[in-house]
């Protein structure tokens, strides 16, 4: 017979360190089976300012830099003598 219980923990290298006793015995042989947590909004909310906080006071060289970066994905390709396409590159 196999028991499945989930906990909370956070992972310190090859050690994870459970949030509460798991309540088996200690050395007791485990496997693990590890997922990451969804995130909630305020949890998501939190990444990307970390993520993008340090453009919260340069909005305008932000969106310079995506417009830039944009145009980098676009080119110009010739199909014939003057008919021209703009393709995105994939």
């Amino acid at each position: 017979m196999s028991i499945q219980e989930t906990f909370r923990g956070i992972v310190h290298g090859s050690t994870m360190q459970l949030n509460q006793s798991p309540g088996v015995p200690g050395e007791m042989k485990v496997d693990a089976v590890m997922k990451r947590p969804e995130l909630d909004a305020n949890e998501r909310s939190e990444k990307l300012l970390s993520l993008f906080g340090s453009y919260k006071d340069e909005a305008d060289d932000l969106d310079a830099y995506m417009a830039w970066n944009d145009l980098q994905r676009t080119q110009i390709v010739s199909i014939g003598p003057s008919t021209h396409k703009i393709a995105r590159k994939t």
